[in-house]
């Protein structure tokens, strides 16, 4: 538990930028990201990224028919992170040359799966309109007639949402 809090700690100013076709970097991934962000997301240009460190994921670069390798940025600063995660969620729907790109905090493979188990919950909550948030490290929040409640586990999550009323819809 101590090496993966430290890993994901190590990568709290990084972010995860999945959709950029292999190549578009043209070998200089910080200019073509400093340049880009900046535009896709509306930020303010004069503000620098203050980008530390860019590279591709690591592996062998995918063939053509493939899905392109992701790219792992990290910043300087964690609040340049935020603004950057920030805009791309108001923005919803991030497209660069008929690509569609995607931001996300940068985790460990473990963290991410942990919190891939909350995704039906997340779903069954999303449909019924109730407000939730994932927290760190994998904690579900759920907020319903007022009161908050944090779950850890993706079963806690739908055994609240089996004592809720069920929902009746009602045809347009």
């Amino acid at each position: 538990d101590r090496i993966d809090d430290l890993e994901n700690r190590s990568r709290r100013n990084n972010v995860r930028i999945l959709g950029f076709p292999e190549g578009a970097e043209e070998g200089n991934p910080i200019a073509f990201l400093s340049t880009i962000l900046p535009e896709l997301l509306g930020l303010d240009p004069v503000v620098p990224l203050d980008i530390e460190r860019a590279h591709r994921s690591l592996g062998p670069r995918p063939p053509p028919d493939h899905r392109p390798r992701a790219f792992i940025v990290q910043l300087l600063r964690c609040t340049i992170r935020e603004k950057i995660l920030r805009a791309a969620r108001e923005k919803d729907k991030v497209i660069w040359r008929d690509k569609k790109i995607s931001f996300y905090p940068d985790l460990s493979k473990d963290l991410q799966q942990r919190r891939q188990r909350f995704a039906e919950a997340r779903q069954q909550l999303q449909d019924r309109g109730i407000r939730y948030g994932m927290f760190y490290p994998a904690t579900l929040k759920v907020t319903y007639n007022g009161v908050t409640s944090a779950y850890s586990s993706p079963e806690e999550v739908l055994n609240f949402l089996k004592s809720l009323p069920p929902v009746i819809s009602v045809p347009r």
